[in-house]
Formats: structure tokens, C-alpha cells, sequence
């Protein structure tokens, strides 16, 4: 059947279709390796006489000055993503990550100490898609990453190098690629370390109670156990754990609270935690996606773990850019858990 003049236009669109689409990917390769030039030299990321310079030879090559408007649209938008590609990138890799705040959350950071960063969520379900990540790192499409569950331990055991406070705990979060090695570093540590000071947790003569054996449980228990021994670690009935830990119990040996002064939740489900054994008791939930309704008629001191969340990603964004002065203040932390709060009752993310 003969074609018609439509059909036929647009397949000659679509072969032009595909030759742009070659084109801005070449650019966007060249455009990485102008990042990585910037970098080696300390240049500046913008460069206004550069686009003005690129825009001059586009009004040149434009024949057709009556719709030169639309062209140089096109050419903006072009130019505004080819210098996002070349912002610092980074990302959060693990298996639900697109549920995460942690975007909004380096965002918002990178703006109050005047840096320029894209943060992705990354949704990686395997070891193999976590491998093509790492490739990404190594050849400079991103310039770290943090890590989440499940990976923290496979990445701990992949790493070239890692921190004191890394290898105390067998698990990274935070990953980046500098001197052709993988070096990883535990900064949920330095956030609940930053939390217990933040918030004047006495631990002196006191018995800590956590809950859960997971990643996050083990990165807590190391923090306390590095300032005391009376802490115990809760969870179910797993043998295999439970010479991990120096005192240990399973959910099911717990008959109250009453031995311990501070309680530690570390698992993603709050229904491990009884409220009607917490009386006069500090509770500690790590977590800052489950908000939780401490009951009114209990006298129990409650802390979430919003701030060690947002200490956690400072520590990181220092160690991606290699800047220690990085940090934001209190009300910043406010601001960001009113807007937590709005996402959350909303249903729009955690």
C-alpha cells in the first residue's frame, strides 16, 4: 500500500529524531569531560562568556531568523541541562529509596551552604544492578552515593578502604571513588553520635535497651557500646545473632523494661515497642518515617531520629566535598521536618 504524504514525514522526522538524540548524547559525553577538566583545574562550573559565545554562533547559524526564537529556546534548555550534568551527583542507592526524604533533604543542604549538587533516588533491587552503579562512580556519572538497605553490609565488604567508624559497625552508607579506590564510611554512626549529644543523653550509670539487630541496630549498639557496657541488644529469635553482642535477648525473654533507663528503637516497625513498660523511660526511635503517637498519659521522654537523619547526610555532603564547614542550624532542621511532616500527612512520600 502506498504511504501518505503524513507517514512520510514523519519517518523523515523520526530519522532526524534519531540523529539529535545521537547528537545531545555525544554533547552530554563531551560535557562530562569538560566537568572533570573544571575539576582537575578548579574552574568555576558556569561560565557566562562561554554561553554567550556558544549562543552568538547559533543567531550565526540559524538561517531562518524569523522563528530564531524557538531555536534559542531549545538551545537554553539544552545549555541549563548540560550544566546540571556537570553539578556534583549524587544519589541514594537501595531497594526502596524512592521513598525516601533524603533528596529534599542534601537539597536543601547544598542550597544553605551555597553548593550545587543533583541527588537521584536510585532504585537498585540486586547485586548486579548495584555493580552498574558502581561502574557510574568510577567513571564519573556520580560523585558518590549513599547507601541503604539492603546493601550497607555488601558495601562494606566491597569497599577498597573504610572508616574507623565503618569497619566498628561492618556497614557503609556513604560511598565515594577517589584515588582509584572505593572508600566507604559510616556517617549514620556521627548522626547518632551528633543526636545523643544534641539532645544532653546522659548515659552515665544507666541501662540501654536496644531494639533490633539489624544494620541500623548494630551501628547504634557500637555508638553506645564505645561509651558503655550496660547495653543490650533485643530481637527475634535468631541464635546465629546472638553471640554478636556482648548481652543480648530475644522479644520473647522480655517481661518489662523496668532493668533498663533508656530504650532504643532501631527497627522499622514500632510494634516491637511496648508503651505500657515506659513509664518514667527515655525512648530513642531512630526512625523518622513512622510518627509516632506517644501516649499522653505516660511520662516518657520521646526523641525520633529526624536529627540524626539530617546530621548524617551534613557528614556525607562533607566527605563528597571535601569540606568540613558544611552544616546547617537548628531552625533549618525545624524548617525541614515541617516540610517532612506536610509530605507525610499528605500522602505525597516519606
Amino acid at each position: 500500500m502506498k504511504k501518505d504524504n503524513l507517514s512520510i514525514i514523519r519517518e523523515n522526522i523520526d530519522k532526524l529524531d534519531k540523529k539529535i538524540i545521537n547528537s545531545l548524547e555525544q554533547r552530554f559525553v563531551l560535557s562530562l569531560k569538560v566537568k572533570k577538566e573544571k575539576q582537575l583545574n578548579n574552574l568555576e562550573l558556569t561560565n557566562r562568556t562561554r554561553e554567550e559565545e556558544i549562543y552568538k554562533k547559533i543567531y550565526e547559524l540559524i538561517s531562518n531568523k524569523e522563528d530564531i526564537d524557538f531555536y534559542v529556546n531549545i538551545y537554553k534548555e539544552i545549555i541549563k541541562n548540560s550544566t546540571l550534568y556537570q553539578y556534583k551527583r549524587f544519589g541514594l542507592v537501595g531497594n526502596n529509596a524512592n521513598t525516601s526524604f533524603s533528596k529534599i533533604l542534601h537539597e536543601y543542604i547544598a542550597s544553605k551552604n551555597n553548593l550545587k549538587l543533583v541527588y537521584d533516588l536510585i532504585v537498585v533491587k540486586d547485586t548486579s544492578g548495584l555493580l552498574k552503579y558502581y561502574d557510574k562512580l568510577k567513571n564519573g556519572l556520580y560523585d558518590g552515593y549513599n547507601i541503604t538497605i539492603p546493601f550497607k553490609n555488601t558495601c562494606f565488604l566491597s569497599a577498597d578502604s573504610v572508616s574507623d567508624a565503618a569497619r566498628a559497625c561492618e556497614a557503609i552508607n556513604t560511598i565515594v571513588y577517589k584515588n582509584n579506590q572505593y572508600s566507604g564510611y559510616n556517617t549514620d554512626y556521627l548522626g547518632f553520635e551528633s543526636l545523643l549529644e544534641h539532645y544532653k543523653i546522659n548515659l552515665e550509670n544507666k541501662n540501654i535497651l536496644i531494639l533490633g539487630n539489624g544494620s541500623a541496630g548494630n551501628t547504634v549498639y557500637q555508638v553506645i557500646f564505645s561509651k558503655t557496657s550496660a547495653v543490650t541488644v533485643a530481637f527475634k529469635e535468631d541464635t546465629t545473632h546472638k553471640t554478636l553482642f556482648y548481652q543480648s535477648v530475644f522479644y520473647s525473654e522480655l517481661k518489662d523494661y523496668s532493668k533498663y533507663d533508656i530504650i532504643i528503637n532501631t527497627s522499622s516497625y514500632s510494634g516491637v515497642i511496648n508503651y505500657d513498660w515506659l513509664d518514667n523511660k527515655t525512648l530513642i526511635d531512630i526512625n523518622y518515617k513512622e510518627i509516632i503517637e506517644v501516649p499522653k498519659n505516660r511520662n516518657i521522654t520521646y526523641i525520633n531520629g529526624f536529627y540524626m537523619l539530617c546530621k548524617q547526610a551534613i557528614y556525607s555532603q562533607r566527605i563528597w566535598f571535601n569540606n568540613e564547614n558544611i552544616d546547617m542550624d537548628e531552625e533549618d532542621i525545624n524548617i525541614l521536618y515541617e516540610i517532612y511532616l506536610k509530605k507525610y500527612k499528605s500522602g505525597t512520600g516519606k
